[in-house]
């Protein structure tokens, strides 16, 4: 006796990966942390991706399956890397060449104009806002680093030191009274430091403008009209 039986089997195609991440990378900012991943596409398989020429950023780390993690190399000015990148899928592989641009991390700046208006004696509810900008974009977080306060009046940091705001009722003062103290703003790798100074006018007596003496010899009877 016999017997036949067919048997059969797909084989699937696998398609070259194709490339969805474009050629030039979002930037980024010196010493801080970079994530990224790559992205080609192929049906049926797992791609894979390795450096096979150019620069890649020596603190950088590509791991096969796409992910870009480190932090930022340090430069002076700033650094664009160019690399590529292939990405294999079975036997099949594109490859695919990238910029990525590293720029200086700048010091943070102050907007706040270290000499603050001056405030009465006795204000109520004064409230200030203290700015710095940083030119990376980055949060900055904000400290007091030195100096005094007005009594009564105190810095409000959030939380996460995301700003700075001065409030309170401002003192009585006799006189006309200076109080100085030094804010921080830190990007988390430079903090730029300023001096604010707080003038709070004293309570002054009032002064006569008009002298004394004679007010002149106005008639009797006559209408008399004069102006301290």
């Amino acid at each position: 006796f016999s017997e036949v039986r067919q048997f059969f089997f797909n084989v699937k195609f696998v398609s070259p990966p194709v490339w969805q991440t474009p050629s030039t990378l979002p930037h980024g900012t010196e010493q801080y942390p970079y994530n990224l991943t790559l992205v080609a596409l192929s049906n049926n398989q797992v791609v894979t991706y390795e450096v096979v020429s150019g620069v890649f950023p020596s603190t950088l780390t590509l791991n096969s399956d796409g992910t870009i993690t480190g932090d930022l190399p340090v430069t002076e000015g700033g650094d664009t890397y160019t690399f590529e990148v292939e990405a294999t899928a079975g036997s099949k592989r594109t490859s695919r060449e990238f910029t990525l641009e590293v720029r200086e991390n700048l010091a943070p700046v102050w907007t706040t104009p270290a000499s603050l208006p001056p405030v009465a004696q006795k204000s109520k509810n004064y409230t200030n806002n203290f700015v710095a900008t940083d030119p990376n974009g980055t949060p900055l977080v904000y400290t007091i680093v030195s100096g005094t306060v007005p009594p009564g009046m105190t810095f409000d940091f959030g939380p996460t030191g995301a700003y700075a705001v001065l409030s309170g009722n401002v003192p009585a003062a006799a006189q006309d009274t200076i109080y100085t103290f030094m804010l921080g703003a830190d990007d988390g790798f430079i903090r730029t430091d300023r001096t604010f100074s707080f003038n709070i006018t004293g309570n002054k007596k009032p002064v006569w403008e008009t002298s004394s003496g004679s007010l002149g010899e106005p008639m009797e009877g006559s209408l008399f009209s004069f102006t301290f």
